[in-house]
């Protein structure tokens, strides 16, 4: 082999090498997303999600109005 052919052949290993460590990056920022959006809609319906807690614990303990 000459020269030219070692170094596409090195060429084409380190780029098959890093077409495969590229694969877990992308699971990664894919979860990266969807926490992102979660919380991005957590804040956006906060009053709401809150009531609605709110509202539940109240049923739960049987919770009435305070007094005063």
């Amino acid at each position: 082999m000459n020269w030219l052919d070692r170094f596409l052949l090195a060429a084409k290993v380190k780029a098959l090498a890093f077409k495969n460590d590229e694969r877990g990056v992308e699971g990664f920022v894919v979860a990266i997303v969807l926490i992102l959006i979660g919380v991005l809609l957590c804040a956006l319906f906060w009053d709401n999600i809150s009531s609605w807690f709110t509202d539940m614990w109240n049923r739960i303990t049987g919770a009435t109005d305070p007094i005063g």
